[in-house]
């Protein structure tokens, strides 16, 4: 648990391994507590996830000390992958409601199912705040709002969703807290589905102290100077940071020349340009992939052509290696994986026209 680079979840012992976020935890606050619906953004890996997960565990905390005034309590949905609008509200419904969708239900009476349940939501928690009172009423003045998370949104689910059916949306009554890569950001908020979003909350990179801090809570020991060194050689990135741990802690000895090639592997996806970064990126956190799968795909935004396009590109400058994988019938599949950083550095520093 402590070294996987799945995002934590919300009870009590992924609390203990959160580092930081406290502004942008009070920043997501400030705006449900003002009634606003809230868009988190931030690169893959750099904990949206988790995040929502601690916003879902403090929801659920004590009045004291908390940030939250009322009551928020959420559903939580992820819904990485999912390219259409009807299909993601129809996981939102079944995941809020523990009914299943039905294929021939629309938008809108998938909507309608919502502002329902909702309804009777808030109708049973009154009747049970009165029950359990002293005097059988429900206490005056305490402010319930039911808020659905919806964690991973791709931009054309999430404005078909909030863009399209903007109207619709908000009069269930619902507060949305929803999470979308920065890559999909400005497809999302493609109007009118800006002014669903009347609070926009960023997700940076983690502090130097905080990576640290990260590294050392993950390792359950103390980790100087190697939390240091770990932190600056693959940078900020949560998910990074937890993988680079894992690889030292797995084998100090390799390891060792890997971080320290890492920046200049790191630099050379760079220079390739944005797509061959993002692809760099979902293989980090996939592993091995093939240009046919398609939820290496959808989480990209690529067809198949432009995958092979950029898949090439990176083997062309050693900083992918191939093999190809039969799992039954038909052709074998062609897989990739992101070279080590000292083998291509070693690679790149023994060809010849690099040394002119």
């Amino acid at each position: 648990m402590k070294i996987s680079a799945r995002p934590l979840l919300d009870n009590s012992v992924a609390a203990e391994l959160f580092v930081g976020r406290r502004d942008e935890l009070a920043a997501i606050w400030d705006g449900l507590n003002a009634e606003l619906n809230v868009l988190v953004t931030g690169d893959r890996g750099t904990g949206r996830t988790s995040l929502l997960r601690r916003l879902q565990l403090d929801s659920r905390s004590p009045f004291t000390g908390a940030r939250r005034e009322g009551d928020f309590p959420m559903s939580f949905v992820r819904v990485e992958g999912i390219s259409d609008g009807r299909d993601m509200l129809a996981r939102v419904v079944e995941q809020v409601t523990g009914e299943p969708a039905v294929d021939s239900d629309g938008p809108d009476v998938l909507l309608r199912r919502l502002s329902d349940f909702r309804l009777q939501f808030i109708d049973d928690t009154l009747r049970r705040w009165a029950a359990e009172s002293d005097d059988g009423t429900a206490p005056l003045g305490t402010r319930l709002y039911p808020v659905i998370i919806v964690d991973d949104v791709t931009a054309s689910a999430g404005h078909a969703l909030f863009g399209r059916y903007r109207d619709e949306v908000w009069a269930t009554g619902y507060l949305w807290a929803v999470s979308v890569r920065e890559s999909d950001r400005q497809g999302l908020l493609t109007p009118p589905a800006d002014a669903f979003f009347e609070k926009i909350v960023d997700v940076p990179p983690l502090s130097r102290v905080e990576s640290i801090e990260l590294i050392t809570r993950r390792a359950g020991i103390d980790m100087e100077p190697q939390a240091s060194t770990l932190a600056d050689a693959v940078g900020r990135n949560p998910r990074d940071l937890v993988s680079a741990l894992r690889g030292f802690l797995q084998d100090p000895g390799s390891y060792e020349d890997n971080y320290l090639a890492l920046a200049d592997r790191d630099d050379a996806l760079w220079a390739l340009g944005r797509p061959a970064s993002m692809l760099a990126a979902e293989m980090k956190v996939r592993g091995p992939v093939s240009a046919s799968d398609d939820d290496l795909l959808a989480a990209l935004g690529w067809t198949r052509p432009r995958a092979v396009q950029v898949f090439k590109q990176l083997y062309e400058k050693g900083l992918v290696r191939s093999s190809e994988v039969s799992s039954g019938p038909g052709r074998p599949r062609r897989v990739y994986e992101l070279t080590p950083p000292a083998e291509w550095l070693r690679a790149e520093q023994a060809d010849p026209e690099d040394q002119k």
